[in-house]
């Protein structure tokens, strides 16, 4: 039996080392973060994860954008499935025990106005994740949101405004 129990503990290490350096560009990494498959981290910007983090992009690449002078802060206990996307011009927050399932998207600009000068870069607005957020298929979360706390946001959803905020005229 010790036997087995060391070969566990040598394979959790493993399997931390490997995840450690699939993120090497971030600042900070947690302990026993868990990485499957490719995340790419680029843009220059901070990006720190937190402990236990689980990344499972063995279906498709995981993307976590910081632009220089960013900020993309994932907390510990925080599962991200396949196909997720974290762009930061600013910053984005991921609260404790947060899940992002396959393909969501969390954005804080939207990059270029609708109307008028499309080359002009609006003002980034920070987005916030509470802990304990549950992001379902294919969500989309944009700029100046804050989930709050427990919250579970439906698969397709597109979060425009905080949920509870009131209805802008």
């Amino acid at each position: 039996m010790r036997t087995v129990s060391v070969l566990v503990g040598w394979t959790r290490r493993l399997h931390a080392l490997r995840g450690r350096a699939r993120l090497w560009r971030c600042q900070r990494v947690g302990r026993d973060v868990w990485v499957r498959g490719i995340v790419r981290v680029h843009g220059g910007g901070r990006v720190t994860v937190g402990a236990r983090a689980r990344m499972d992009a063995r279906t498709a690449p995981i993307e976590i954008h910081a632009l220089p002078g960013a900020e993309i802060i994932i907390g510990d206990d925080v599962s991200i499935r396949g196909g997720a996307s974290i762009e930061a011009r600013a910053r984005v927050v991921i609260g404790d025990r947060a899940h992002l399932d396959g393909f969501c998207k969390i954005v804080d600009n939207h990059f270029h106005p609708v109307r008028g000068d499309r080359h002009a870069r609006p003002e980034s607005q920070p987005v916030v994740l509470e802990p304990d957020v549950v992001l379902g298929w294919r969500a989309v979360v944009l700029p100046g949101v804050t989930v709050g706390r427990g919250t579970f946001i439906h698969a397709g959803t597109v979060v425009r405004r905080s949920p509870g905020a009131p209805k802008e005229a």
